[in-house]
């Protein structure tokens, strides 16, 4: 029996749990009765709600940074999608020095056959090359065209600043001219 005895909480750690469970109630449910007064504010509600708070606040940042990081991603996944279908195939790797004829310079000619080769590759490595670079003239020319847009809206803003400063100037002069003795 008196094993069972020391086995279970003592009244004070009871009591301080209820006080917990308590301020942990009022803090969910956002609400304090008037005899929780006492429990409530001993400082581990508002301890609780800076922290609350804080990790909302936190959690609204890493969301906000996760969305960045993601979108961000999948436009490098993308360039480098674009970037790779030009330089991907194998024949790319060695055009650049057989152009230069680095491997046949002792002034061996090359066969019709690697040439018609070559030119063949060339092409489609032109043609790839030539959709990246559209694809990133296209996303410059939306992101002009936008600040094209913007640069209009404030010079139109800037006008109707200028007329509307012209006309007070004037009806302060006016005004300037009715004052007697002046």
């Amino acid at each position: 029996m008196k094993k069972e005895l020391q086995t279970r909480p003592t009244e004070k750690l009871v009591e301080g749990l209820r006080k917990k469970v308590k301020i942990l109630q009022a803090v969910g449910y956002n609400s304090v009765e008037a005899e929780d007064w006492e429990a409530a504010t001993s400082g581990e509600e508002v301890k609780l709600s800076e922290k609350i708070s804080l990790l909302e606040t936190d959690d609204g940042k890493i969301r906000e940074l996760t969305e960045k990081v993601n979108e961000q991603q999948k436009l490098i996944q993308k360039l480098e999608d674009d970037i790779l279908k030009g330089y991907s195939s194998k024949e790319w790797k060695g055009t650049l020095f057989d152009d230069w004829d680095i491997s046949e310079s002792t002034g061996n000619e090359l066969s019709e056959k690697n040439i018609d080769q070559k030119q063949v590759s060339s092409d489609k490595d032109q043609a790839s090359m030539l959709k990246v670079i559209c694809n990133q003239r296209n996303r410059f020319r939306a992101r002009l065209q936008e600040t094209e847009e913007e640069i209009r809206q404030l010079k139109e803003k800037i006008r109707a600043q200028t007329a509307d400063l012209e006309k007070t100037k004037t009806d302060n002069v006016k005004l300037y001219g009715k004052i007697p003795g002046l």
